[in-house]
């Protein structure tokens, strides 16, 4: 063979050496890039698979403490609404108690007043018998002087006509 076409088909072999050897180191750095693109992406993954659970799970304990909070929230405002309905049963009570009272005191007073009226209409009455008691007594002690009076005048006009003489003598003559 000849020089000239040996030399050509030497740089053809050296040249595919270098060329085989540059694609195999190619193909082995994209080999690498890949696993390591493979590897970077599988640790993403891994990561927001991670934040994704964490985040999860602070939503699911947020949840949770919302729920506790609300239930707590409205056991507060049943106490309070149950309170206030309390404190407003009271009130209605004592504005209703006051306003017996207030009746009852109206009752009392006018029959205190009735009663003061009775009692001054007795007073009257007790007064007006102890005057006529006393005009009584002292009637009665009036008629018993002059019965005694009569009495006496009775006497003395009886004692003279039993004894004077039978006549007339005696009798008064007129003036």
């Amino acid at each position: 063979m000849k020089l000239y076409a040996i030399i050509p088909l030497v740089g053809l072999l050296v040249f595919s050496g270098y060329h085989w050897q540059a694609v195999v180191a190619l193909r082995q750095e994209a080999a690498a890039e890949q696993v390591a693109l493979a590897t970077a992406h599988a640790a993403t993954l891994k990561a927001e698979h991670n934040a994704q659970q964490q985040a999860m799970t602070a939503l699911l304990d947020a949840q949770e403490q919302r729920k506790k909070d609300r239930a707590v929230r409205q056991a507060r405002l049943l106490a309070e609404q149950t309170a206030r309905q309390a404190a407003l049963d009271r009130l209605d009570n004592a504005r209703r108690r006051a306003a017996e009272l207030a009746g009852q005191l109206d009752r009392d007073q006018q029959q205190i007043a009735a009663e003061k009226k009775t009692m001054t209409t007795l007073e009257a009455e007790k007064q007006a018998d102890v005057e006529e008691q006393d005009y009584l007594r002292d009637f009665n002690a009036q008629a018993e002087a002059n019965l005694k009076a009569l009495t006496a005048t009775l006497e003395k006009l009886a004692a003279p006509k039993s004894s004077a003489p039978t006549g007339g003598a005696n009798l008064p003559t007129a003036p």
